[in-house]
Order: C-alpha cells, then structure tokens, then sequence
C-alpha cells in the first residue's frame, strides 16, 4: 500500500493542492521533518482513519504553583469553548478555580502532596540528570487527566496549565492523536527532548494516555515529551498548524504581534505569565519568555481583548481584592445563561408535543420558537459544532425564567444521554411513557399517514389547503426509510428476527430507557410522565411538573393536538392492524410493563 502522509493546517514542503489534501514538493525532506508520520497504512496500529473527531472535552494537571495560570487558561477557554474540563489536582488549586465559578469543571484530587510523593517512588532517578523545572511526578498526572476525560468523553485536549486560549480551537480530526510540533529546524534538538510540545495534543484514541506513560516511565530521553517522536509505530498521527500553541521555541519567531496576527491567526499561546520559572530556566530561554510576554500583551491590545487583559491583570495582580475583582468579570459566567434548565423526552406517541405546548403557555417558562425539536446531542452535524451554536438555537433568558427543549430521541440512548449529561451536569429530563401497545400502533399510523399523503396527490393538495403549515410540515418531515413497511410485516420481521432492532418496538421498552437515563442523570433529575396519568388529570399532572421543574404553579391546559390522529385521518390503516399481530404486541412487551411497573412500584393496567 503507498504510504500516507497526515498533516494538519501544515504547508512546509508541501504543496496545498487546495481540495483538503496536500501534494509533498520534496519527499526526502517532508520525511525528515516528520520522522515518519509517513507510514504504511499496514504498519499503523490503533487507528481510526477516516473517522472524524471533535473537541468533546479537556484535560490538565493543576497544582498550588499554576493555579493562577489554570485560572487564566480557564477564563480563556470560557471565552470560546464550553466543552467540560477535566482537572487533576490539589486540595488547594481546586479551592481557588472553585471560587470563580467556571461552569462545567470536573477535579479528580490526587496531585496532592501525598499523592506525588508516591509517584516519584515509581519514576525513580530517571530524569535526575536533567536538572530542569519540570516535575516528572505533575508530567505523570497529565494521562491520568486525560484518561479520566476519555472515560466519558470520546476526545480530550490536554493542555497545559500556562496555555492562552485566544480563538475557537475545534478542528477536524481525521487521526488518532493530533500534536503540536516545534516548528524548528534543529534535527538535533529534535531527538534529544522531542519535535513535539507535550503540553498541547489532542487525543481520540483512549489507548493513547496508557501507551504515552509507559514510554514516559520506559524510555523517555526528555520526560514525557521525546518518546512522542514514536507515537506514529502505533496511532494515526495528524499535526497541529502554526495557529495553535504559538510558543518561544519557533526558529523564525521575531516576537512581533503583526507577525502573529499575519502569520499565524493565533488561536491559542503557551506563555507562562507568571514568575514561577523565572529563576529556573537558563538565560537563553528566560529572555525568550520576556519577549514573548510582551509580544502576547501587544497582540491582547491589538485584538481588543480587553476582558482578558484585565483578568490577567488582576489575577498577576495577587491581592485579595485584585482576585475578587477578577471573579466579577462578566466572561467568567458567560456560558450560564443561555443553555435549558430541563429538557423533555420520550418515545413518539406518548404526549411530547402535546407536553410542549402546554409548558411553553407558562409565563416563566421559555423555548426556541421557530422549533421544537432541536436535536442537537442526537445530530453528530450540530453537536460537533459545539455548545456556542447550541446556545444559538435557545431563547436568551430573562429574570426568573427557566429555558427548555423538547427532543424525544435524546432519551432513547445512553450515549446521547452521556453527552447531555457531561455539557448540562445539572439538567432535569422529564420522560413521558404510554403503554406501549397502544403507543405502537399510534406510531405506525402516523407514519404511514405521512406516506400516503407524501405520495399521494389528492392528499397532498388536501392536507395543504386543510392546514396553514401544510406545505411546511411537508417539506420538514423526513423520509422515513423501512416505514412504508405494512403493519403485518413489521410484526413478522420482529416474531422472525427478536433480537434484531426496530424503531416502533424499542420505543415501547421504557424500563430501558429509563433506567439509562437515571444512571447517567442521577434519580432525582428525571421525572417520569404517565400519558395516562397527563390526559385523565391534566391540571395533577401539570401541577407536579411545574414543582419537579422548580418554578411557581399557573394554571395550564393541556394541548391534546394529536400529530398522529393529524396525519392518520388521511389514511385508514385499520385493516391491517390484525388481531394477531396486537396479541404479539402484548405478549411482546409484557416482561417490559413488569419491569417497569416493580421498579416505579406502580400497577400497571397494561
């Protein structure tokens, strides 16, 4: 197989063909430079080519002496990401970023003293000879960080503490694992402490951080950094472009903010801002940090980042005052506001929409409305987009509001539920359930009602001219593929093939999802709905709602719109409901009602 070359955003020796992909102007040198990023497809291992990735979440080692910086990077990250960030760190770093009330931050306290110490017995004297600030037994936390991100989360960006978000950071990864060269021309530094900055990857491969320790504990010249040059034996490797983690090791860097806002459009910088190193490093680099200082205050002007600018200010500043001051800065809380206080969900058929309807009527409550269903988490498309455009499809929120949406698929997968669950930690789901036999044939109705006035003429002029949104409700409802399939047929494929999926039986098996969602959302954010109980005690029902929501009882009625009984009048369907095929339906779901009904400790007469 010819081999493949994986760069990222990276056009030295190359040639940007302009399509998305590169053609190599000098072979020998683009080799030399990577160092084998070109591989044989055969030779690669763990990899997950052709797969695209996001930024879900980000990862960092935190302790009393950066927590400054981990502050700064924080408030940075805030101004353009909301993806949860996970911290390994001390009892004391976490008291201080806690207090600044950064949203969707998650600590894991094992860089205690205690806790490094006990490290350091298991790296022994490896790197003693080195004689530098780094601190082998922090470099150790970074892939715990990192696999404690990947335990929910399919990508991590690590970053250190002393990095400057200054820009949207999401790419399109293709690989593995994406890193951020030096971008020198020093082959001898190259192999002597790494081409690769270590404070700065991206990671979608979760045996990636185990990988990494071990070559850091095994054969590392430099730390954790040179064993970096042989990630490409075993992952699928892209490289970050000159944009992302702009540091003082860059050969043609003049320390000019031009040069960066011409040059490189930075989006992030790796600068230590504070003192902490000063007295450590040897004079070559520490005149390079001072450059860069003052480089990076210069491009902060020059791109009116005031909000940053102070923050930083007053967090260098170290006063009590200065830092409480600082936590007033409105950024710190920015992504508070806009994103929903509860969501709900649920199978079709089961009164979402008519739930919906009636929610929205109350004074405080408030959704998108141009739509009801946003289907953000459960669209790869919008969710990749990230939290920012999210936020953009909800209403803003006013004083003593509360904001939701209404997507029933969200509740019908644990992992669209894991996403929800890690961006919105504090979100409440209601989940309306109906018997499912019922909620079976109501569903099937509706589909085939949609069909049959899709495809039939007479019944598209119709529906039209009988409904004001008949042409858009058209254009919006997708083509369901297999649904056109008849009712006995359906009944068949399931007596034939049990275990095999199928969208009208799985929407019925609620313990399921219930189950789910309480052991991702926790048993006191889900409130489970009775369609039942919603249309026999309207006013009951609405009442408890209202109190599960946390907000003050109005009065609502309950919209009883059916959407099914909407489309189905256009085509009778009874004859094909067989007798049969409901007893199936029954007999089907019948271990599922009892399941349901002992875990909610309710009698159901289904």
């Amino acid at each position: 197989m010819e081999p493949t070359l994986a760069l990222k955003n990276f056009s030295i020796g190359l040639r940007d063909n302009g399509d998305g992909t590169f053609s190599m102007k000098n072979e020998a040198v683009a080799s030399k430079f990577v160092n084998g990023s070109v591989v044989p497809d055969s030779k690669r291992k763990e990899k997950s080519v052709g797969k695209r990735h996001k930024i879900e979440s980000f990862s960092l080692v935190c302790t009393k002496e950066l927590m400054k910086e981990a502050a700064i990077l924080l408030f940075s990250l805030r101004m353009n990401h909301s993806e949860p960030v996970y911290i390994v760190a001390d009892n004391e770093s976490k008291t201080f970023l806690d207090s600044f009330k950064f949203i969707n931050i998650f600590y894991t306290l094992t860089a205690n003293p205690e806790d490094l110490e006990k490290i350091k017995l298991e790296i022994g004297d490896r790197f003693d000879n080195l004689k530098t600030f780094h601190r082998p037994e922090c470099i150790y936390k970074k892939m715990e960080a990192m696999n404690v991100a990947l335990e929910v989360n399919e990508s991590t960006l690590l970053l250190d503490s002393d990095i400057i978000v200054v820009g949207n950071l999401q790419e399109n990864f293709t690989g593995d694992i994406c890193f951020s060269p030096h971008f020198h021309e020093d082959t001898e530094q190259d192999s002597s402490v790494g081409r690769y900055n270590a404070g700065y990857l991206f990671c979608a491969n979760k045996a990636f951080p185990n990988w990494w320790k071990e070559r850091f504990l095994l054969d590392s010249k430099f730390y954790e950094q040179e064993c970096m040059n042989r990630a490409y034996k075993d992952f699928h490797l892209e490289i970050f472009g000159k944009s992302h983690n702009i540091g003082f090791w860059r050969s043609e860097f003049d320390f000019s903010a031009e040069q960066i806002k011409v040059q490189y459009g930075a989006k992030s910088f790796h600068i230590h801002l504070t003192d902490v190193i000063d007295d450590q490093v040897v004079s070559v680099i520490a005149e390079k940090v001072k450059k860069m200082r003052s480089c990076f205050r210069k491009y902060l002007i020059d791109k009116k980042l005031t909000d940053l600018s102070k923050f930083i200010d007053l967090i260098l500043g170290g006063t009590d005052e200065n830092i409480k001051e600082a936590k007033s800065i409105e950024r710190v809380t920015k992504h508070k506001g806009n994103f929903p206080d509860f969501i709900v969900g649920g199978p079709a058929k089961s009164a979402t929409s008519s739930l919906h309807s009636s929610l929205k009527r109350h004074s405080k409550l408030l959704c998108s409305e141009s739509t009801k269903e946003l289907h953000f988490f459960n669209s790869i498309d919008k969710y990749c987009q990230g939290m920012d455009f999210y936020e953009s499809m909800l209403p803003a929120r006013e004083p003593g509001s509360f904001i939701f949406e209404t997507t029933p698929a969200y509740m019908c997968s644990p992992q669209v539920l894991a996403r929800i669950h890690r961006n919105l930690p504090q979100i409440k789901m209601i989940y309306t359930v109906r018997e499912p036999v019922s909620r079976f044939l109501s569903h099937y109705k509706h589909f085939r009602g949609v069909n049959e006035v899709k495809t039939n003429p007479v019944l598209k002029a119709r529906f039209i001219s009988e409904n004001s949104w008949g042409e858009k409700a058209l254009n919006m409802t997708p083509q369901w593929l297999g649904e056109k399939k008849l009712f006995s047929n359906i009944i068949l494929q399931k007596q034939q093939s049990p275990t095999s999926f199928n969208n009208y039986f799985s929407q019925g098996e609620h313990i399921t999802h219930i189950k789910n969602s309480i052991q991702v959302l926790g048993v006191e954010s889900v409130k489970v709905v009775f369609f039942e109980d919603l249309i026999s005690d309207p006013a009951k029902e609405l009442g408890l709602i209202q109190d599960f929501i946390g907000i003050d009882r109005e009065e609502l009625i309950l919209d009883q719109e059916n959407g099914s009984e909407l489309w189905a009048k256009y085509y009778d369907a009874s004859p094909e409901i067989t007798t049969e095929g409901v007893e199936f339906l029954k007999s089907y779901y019948t271990p599922y009602n009892q399941l349901l009904g002992s875990f909610l400790g309710r009698s159901l007469n289904w």
